[in-house]
């Protein structure tokens, strides 16, 4: 009697794997670490990459499109259109880990995995300095209500020096870095820097902010970030923000929170396509009323914090809140 060999579980294949090895292998010709055009879809314009995440794994984003997002196994998943059992049967198959040939260790050899592709949470270590007039005129200055005592409230640091797993993180002479102190982490901000790259982090995507600002008794007003949230809390305070606009960033739990301590509940993300595709993700999931800046305002003003820059006032922010009855 022939014995059937059994397909390896996610486990066991990444004892011998990665997950940057799956990304190296299905994205084969791309230089992960870059922005790069999405092949699942028609792309014009670089909008994916691949990066670790606030977990210290692996993950994938399209900026354009959300549906493409999430770890090495989602990615096969979404690249085939197939389950994770079969997505894990394709990898087994092809590394060689499911007929015993072992073909990963010829694959792997052929080139070297980055420093940052470990399984452990990344330690962020920041330095801060003095806030600088440039830091302001350069920056800070263009959302209008944000100052100095603003930024120390919210706990934003201009960042000296940074070391990510106890490695320094080149940071330019003259660059602007922001960092975002939570209790449980850091937050880095590189503002300059390609959007792929703008980021970096150890909390978890599903930290919330300002939970303590909702009212039983009013409306709450969710945004997609603490920029947004110190522009708006000038103009509205009943309202809390997340991490970013994906549906990740929201926790059953969390919803859960403001469903119970709101009279009702609106999320307001970008306005652009991709803004719009995420926000109707998370309104839908959790029957919350959707709101966005004004289309006619595209593309210069896409989010909250930029209408203020745009026009210097918080006059039509509130008036276009009243408009929508979330100011009563």
């Amino acid at each position: 009697m022939q014995l059937v060999k059994k397909t390896p579980t996610k486990d066991e294949i990444l004892e011998k794997l990665s997950e940057y090895d799956i990304y190296k292998y299905e994205l084969s010709g791309v230089e992960i670490g870059r922005s790069f055009c999405n092949p699942f879809r028609k792309d014009e314009h670089p909008s994916m990459g691949v990066f670790v995440g606030e977990d210290g794994r692996w993950h994938h984003r399209d900026l354009a499109d959300d549906q493409y997002r999430g770890d090495a196994w989602d990615l096969v998943c979404q690249k085939y259109g197939i389950d994770l059992p079969k997505a894990i049967e394709h990898v087994a198959k092809v590394f060689g880990l499911a007929d015993g040939s072992n073909q990963y260790k010829e694959i792997v050899s052929q080139y070297s995995k980055p420093v940052m592709d470990q399984k452990r949470h990344s330690l962020l270590q920041v330095t801060s300095r003095r806030w600088h007039k440039s830091d302001f005129s350069n920056y800070w200055d263009r959302y209008r209500v944000i100052g100095e005592q603003k930024l120390k409230k919210h706990h934003v640091y201009p960042v000296k020096e940074l070391f990510l797993n106890r490695r320094r993180i080149p940071i330019g002479k003259d660059e602007m870095v922001w960092g975002y102190w939570y209790e449980n982490g850091w937050k880095i901000m590189f503002p300059e820097r390609e959007r792929i790259k703008k980021w970096l982090s150890n909390i978890p995507l599903d930290t919330p902010e300002g939970l303590e600002n909702l009212s039983k008794d009013h409306n709450t007003l969710l945004v997609k970030s603490k920029k947004c949230l110190m522009v708006m809390e000038e103009v509205y305070q009943y309202l809390a923000a997340f991490q970013n606009e994906s549906l990740g960033s929201v926790s059953d739990k969390t919803a859960q929170y403001i469903n119970e301590n709101s009279k009702e509940v609106w999320y307001g993300g970008d306005s652009d396509k991709a803004g719009k595709i995420a926000s109707y993700r998370i309104t839908e999931k959790h029957m919350w009323h959707h709101v966005n800046t004004p289309d006619p305002l595209l593309p210069v003003v896409k989010d909250w914090s930029d209408w203020v820059a745009h026009t210097g006032s918080l006059e039509p922010i509130r008036e276009h809140l009243i408009k929508k009855k979330i100011i009563t």
